[in-house]
């Protein structure tokens, strides 16, 4: 009893000895971090390669990062639209179509073809966005296009429809996953820049103030 009393008691003093230790190094690091902090601070020649370097570094993620993911977000937004105006025009096909078939009780074949020609070309520019291999695209292309021009009635649509849509939604999941990480990237890349660019603006302008000073 007594000799685990003897242990516990040695282990208590070990344990405040080094906190005593650790907390004596923490303020002596704080004490010289705050001393090279302000000879840092009063160093006009050390402000200005600082700041200038962040400054370089702030205008390399202009450049890089936030064009590149800039870039890519515009490519997006630019292929949707003009996916979904091809999807428009389709829409707008079938439309006279359906119209000319009831007015005229004629079925004029041509508007229907084109509906679908349009359907694969708003699925083209689709799958521009997705990062299949290109061989594979043109499989896939090549097989709508063929499908589109043999469309000489409303079956035939429906079934080159429900292929785009079956495609299109394996598509979706793995564009739209890209899109976000460039969307992210793209925020990202703003804030190191105006973080960059600030602290690199206080530095070289305190620099060149101590300078004139």
């Amino acid at each position: 009893m007594i000799k685990n009393l003897n242990t516990q008691r040695i282990t208590t003093k070990k344990i405040t000895t080094v906190m005593v230790v650790t907390r004596s190094l923490w303020a002596i690091i704080k004490i010289n971090s705050t001393k090279q902090m302000r000879k840092f601070w009063t160093n006009r020649t050390q402000l200005k390669i600082w700041g200038t370097s962040l400054l370089l570094f702030s205008f390399i993620t202009q450049s890089t990062l936030q064009n590149f993911s800039s870039k890519r977000t515009t490519e997006f937004d630019k292929m949707m639209l003009h996916y979904s105006i091809a999807d428009l025009s389709a829409q707008n096909f079938m439309n006279l179509y359906f119209t000319s078939a009831s007015v005229t009780e004629v079925v004029n074949d041509s508007l229907i073809r084109m509906a679908a020609l349009e359907k694969v070309i708003g699925f083209l520019l689709f799958t521009t966005l997705a990062d299949t291999s290109k061989v594979e695209k043109i499989k896939i292309i090549k097989s709508f296009q063929k499908q589109a021009n043999e469309v000489d009635n409303i079956e035939k649509y429906n079934s080159l429809t429900y292929r785009v849509n079956s495609v299109y939604a394996k598509l979706e999941a793995n564009i739209l996953k890209r899109n976000s990480f460039w969307t992210k990237l793209l925020s990202f890349s703003n804030k190191l820049y105006f973080i960059l660019y600030l602290m690199g603006s206080i530095l070289l302008i305190r620099g060149i103030k101590l300078e004139k000073s």
